[in-house]
């Protein structure tokens, strides 16, 4: 598993207004939620965040968040709980993190991409009918799959491809 990391510096701006003075220098605002321990508000660089999403699919990817000011060493294992984004430009105005251990297991939806192109659609003029988009999986952070490929290219009309038939890692 690829290690994906973000810098993040700790904010006491709290309250609408300097939060919207802290999207103007660039920053994003993030909260970090924690078993048993109080949520620390964060903020974090529009920039990199970006960067961040465009290359990678951070949906269910581990992220080390390598908190300034902080007194532990190293980084903080984080997943995304929610993004949120302003409902007219789309700008991303908040993001939600989840901290998590590497050693537990947790539940997360994996997406269903096909293979290939079925024959009942390519020969006999078929439509392809894709039910279900993601499967829920519980796994440990780092065994998680960045989705399930399902080879559709021997489908032909009637037939169908359940989740008992997938190939799991």
């Amino acid at each position: 598993m690829e290690e994906i990391s973000l810098a993040a510096e700790k904010r006491t701006e709290i309250g609408r207004i300097k939060v919207k003075d802290l999207r103007k220098q660039g920053f994003i605002p993030a909260v970090v939620y924690s078993e048993g321990k109080e949520a620390l508000a964060l903020k974090v660089s529009r920039h990199e965040l970006l960067q961040l999403i465009h290359h990678h699919r951070i949906e269910n990817v581990v992220l080390n968040l390598k908190i300034k000011d902080d007194k532990k060493s190293g980084s903080t294992p984080c997943m995304v709980k929610e993004i949120q984004h302003e409902p007219v430009k789309g700008d991303i105005t908040h993001i939600d993190f989840n901290q998590i251990s590497l050693t537990k297991a947790i539940k997360v939806n994996v997406p269903v991409a096909t293979k290939g192109e079925a024959a009942g659609v390519k020969l006999d003029g078929g439509s392809l009918e894709h039910i279900l988009w993601e499967i829920e999986v519980e796994c440990l952070p780092v065994d998680i799959p960045k989705n399930f490929e399902v080879d559709i290219s021997n489908l032909k009309i009637g037939d169908s491809i359940h989740v008992k038939d997938i190939v799991f890692p």
